[in-house]
């Protein structure tokens, strides 16, 4: 008997497996590693999706369950991508599901939805009760609203009684059907086979048909019939005497169809550092063999140069390129860039896509019509068939790590996986590289290019730092005289300046005067952002929304004080004092859609706006020509973090920051504003000096045990009471330490409290370890855990295993 190895959906970390069902003789032919299924689970039965990972002739199959239904049409997970499911299962503390739900699109997964059908019946059967309800259901005439009753009614306990009754009875009978969200958008396609000729017997409907599709060559016929005014009858008679071929065809929702190739990679002249980096690299590529690479190059050094030659080299041998960027809001500019040389080779991979632009995205990239794949984390999984070279442009980026979802991996780590699988090379790219990449580039595991100056005629930007101690203040709240200054300078020499400022809203905190409390979010242990042009207190954690707050919600008091300036704040008052500003502001409370947000970036690109005012979002990656000011408004809430990661990321931002001016003819400036002008991170990044800064952090992550000097397991727990929480971490350290061992050596730093301890009406607590990540320690680790999340004890917990994720 063939037997399938499945990953059920919906399964728990603790007993999660690989389940064996029997494949029933009808499917056989229908069924192939990869395919989606129907199974039953449970005691109950109840039929759940599932994903076959193997298939294999079995002679004992004593008490298996057998498949219900094959539901895939198409089989999108290549041999490499199970593989690489099965790494990740392997590394993270996922179920087997969970690392199918992170590879494909969510438009690719199935939905089982509950159809319902009444049955005649004799009366006599049922209870009065069952009477009524039979009578009440056999008025309701619409399909949809039938079954909208019914399900309605099975989140009652009673009434669920009265259903699964009628069930047993059979009164009602119930179907799973599976269902996408989205419809595969396949066309019915036609075109001529032989040409026209007299000689050919044809009605005249079918003449004219005939001579139309020749003429087109290839259209779709639903098109045809109707132009030429006759039925698809006519059609399929001209394909039955072999004249037309009619096929399947899928239309693609292309994102970025308007762009399309205009340049040749020939016009980019490096200069000499690039050249050697380029060759460098391109060296290990005709090798085929997997090795990886940083290149570091200072903010505007023409690293996107290097990786265009190289790109353009590996699609020349047919071979695929994957080019990742951490934030979507870099994924436009660097389209359109590519595009302008590779035209409707280049495809997208990412979140802010539509369910359907995304699987006809990955579908081009699966039928070989794509070479370059540009994405965030995401497109890591891309399904290339012939992977020449993965790229992590701004490596350093946190988004790389998926913390927020089971499985929590790094792109980093895949990506190192497929290029090992495929033989090829793997670039890290960042002018401020992740201390641990950097450490790798320096100990030989990586090989390290080096871009020293930037690219063309433009120059790093001086940079000024401004004492807000001793500084002089605009009529502008946090903007200083000096920088005030060079924002009017800029505006009267029409170039552009931008504003950075990490804090979204417009009055950060808002206290009560009286018992000192501040406006606090329900759900969260956080402040409540006010924002002004709605007139609501956010909380940027849940997203609860308060209106109409006057008065304190602990004595009563009506004496509110606002405190604390973010972006809204600054745009206001900005408008105020300076006439005929046109302010771009760009933050998660400017731009709802992809569509909105690439929009405005390029008219600041067209210079239709004079200063662009935003957080992170326009911290890295952007490259406009016509900015020569940049302007740090406050920096001191990013220097003091409780992550040792801290210092890395405040120097990271700033450099890239202080990046985006200057990077044409015009010289550029940066002026950062602090309280803290004598921080060392502050005077490193001024002087973009990244070897400083990384000769200090190593000393510091050596001294205190820190990545690269070992692991980091984070556990995190977190449920509605606080004592079972803390009793399930106290378990879970004593499991660790009863089962300790010689050659597994770890440190338990004890249960800590996060930043913000209560997230959504949960409460939040994590056990921080310090280990070395081997298969050994993960084993043994994946052991303790189930003993302890399995416990009956403690099913209102929830619980998460993160390696080396942030602390925060």
């Amino acid at each position: 008997m063939l037997v399938a190895f499945v990953a059920v959906e919906k399964t728990s970390f603790s007993y999660d497996s690989l389940f064996c069902y029997v494949v029933p003789e009808d499917l056989i032919l229908d069924i192939s590693v990869g395919s989606f299924v129907v199974v039953p689970f449970g005691k109950s039965d109840k039929k759940r999706q599932g994903v076959v990972f193997e298939l294999e002739d079995k002679e004992d199959v004593f008490n298996l369950k057998f498949i219900l239904q094959v539901i895939s049409k198409y089989n999108f997970l290549t041999k490499e991508l199970l593989d690489v499911a099965k790494y990740m299962h392997s590394n993270y503390f996922c179920s087997w599901f969970e690392t199918v739900r992170s590879i494909l699109p969510n438009g690719f997964f199935y939905s089982l939805n509950s159809i319902y059908k009444i049955q005649d019946v004799e009366i006599d059967l049922l209870n009065e009760y069952e009477k009524e309800f039979y009578f009440y259901l056999k008025q309701i005439k619409n399909k949809k609203d039938f079954n909208k009753k019914i399900n309605e009614f099975c989140f009652n306990k009673d009434k669920k009684k009265l259903v699964d009754s009628l069930l047993e009875k059979k009164v009602l009978v119930k179907e799973e059907k599976a269902k996408r969200k989205i419809v595969n958008r396949d066309v019915l396609m036609v075109k001529a086979k032989v040409s026209y000729s007299e000689k050919f017997k044809l009605t005249e409907k079918q003449r004219k048909l005939f001579k139309y599709i020749e003429k087109e060559g290839e259209i779709s016929l639903k098109k045809a019939c109707y132009v030429c005014g006759v039925t698809s009858v006519v059609a399929k008679n001209l394909f039955k005497l072999g004249l037309v071929e009619i096929f399947e065809k899928h239309i693609y929702k292309n994102p970025y169809k308007d762009v399309r190739k205009t340049r040749d990679v020939t016009e980019i002249i490096l200069n000499s550092e690039q050249k050697a980096a380029k060759n460098g690299i391109l060296k290990f590529i005709e090798e085929k063999k997997f090795k990886a690479c940083l290149l570091k190059g200072v903010t505007g050094s023409g690293k996107t140069q290097v990786f265009l030659k190289l790109i353009d080299f590996v699609i020349q041998k047919d071979k695929e390129c994957i080019f990742l960027v951490p934030e979507i809001s870099l994924t436009a500019q660097l389209i359109s860039y590519f595009q302008s040389f590779f035209g409707e080779k280049v495809a997208v991979l990412h979140s802010g896509l539509s369910l359907g632009q995304q699987m006809d995205e990955y579908l081009r990239i699966f039928n070989g019509d794509a070479k370059l794949i540009v994405g965030t984390r995401s497109a890591v999984f891309a399904p290339c068939k012939n992977l020449g070279l993965i790229v992590m442009d701004e490596e350093d980026g946190s988004c790389y790590k998926n913390s927020d979802m089971s499985p929590r991996y790094h792109a980093r780590d895949i990506a190192k996986f497929r290029c090992f699988k495929n033989s090829c090379v793997l670039v890290f790219s960042s002018a401020t590289p992740l201390v641990e990449t950097n450490y790798s580039a320096l100990n030989g595991r990586y090989e390290k290019f080096i871009l020293s100056k930037r690219y063309g005629v433009s120059n790093l930007p001086k940079v000024f730092v401004v004492n807000l101690n001793k500084a002089k203040m605009s009529k502008i709240p946090l903007i200083s005289q000096y920088l005030y200054d060079g924002i009017l300078k800029n505006l009267e020499r029409k170039e552009q300046t931008i504003l950075f400022l990490n804090r979204r809203g417009y009055n950060l905190n808002v206290f009560c005067l009286d018992c000192k409390e501040p406006v606090k979010c329900f759900n969260c242990s956080a402040l409540m952002v006010f924002h002004k042009v709605n007139g609501c207190f956010i909380c940027h954690h849940c997203g609860l929304i308060k209106k109409d707050v006057r008065t304190c919600s602990f004595c009563k008091s009506d004496r509110l004080v606002y405190c604390g300036q973010g972006t809204q704040h600054i745009e206001e008052n900005i408008k105020k004092n300076i006439e005929n500003i046109k302010i771009l502001r760009l933050d998660a409370d400017s731009t709802f859609s992809r569509e909105e947000f690439e929009l405005k970036i390029k008219m600041f690109a067209k210079g239709e706006y004079d200063l662009l005012l935003g957080t992170q979002l326009v911290a890295k990656g952007f490259n406009f020509l016509n900015v020569t000011l940049v302007g740090v408004v406050l920096i001191d809430g990013i220097l003091f973090g409780a992550d040792f990661k801290s210092h890395e990321r405040a120097f990271s931002l700033l450099t890239q920051v202080v990046g985006r001016s200057g990077r044409s003819k015009k010289k550029g400036r940066a002026i950062i504003q602090t309280f803290n002008p004598e921080n060392k991170i502050i005077s490193w990044a001024a002087k973009q000096n990244y070897d400083l800064f990384y000769k200090n952090e190593i000393l510091e992550r050596k001294e205190f045990l820190c990545p690269p000097f070992c692991d980091i397991y984070i556990i995190n727990f977190s449920g509605k009471d606080r004592n079972k929480l803390l009793i399930c971490a106290k378990e879970f350290i004593e499991e660790c330490r009863k089962n300790a061992t010689k050659d597994l050596p770890f440190i338990i730093l004890g249960i800590s409290t996060p930043y913000i301890e209560m997230l959504n009406k949960r409460f939040r607590k994590r056990i921080l370890i310090k280990c070395k990540n081997t298969k050994q320690f993960r084993n043994w680790m994946r052991r303790i855990s189930t003993r302890v999340f399995s416990s009956r004890n403690f099913l209102n917990v929830r619980t998460n295993i993160d390696i080396n994720g942030d602390i925060l």
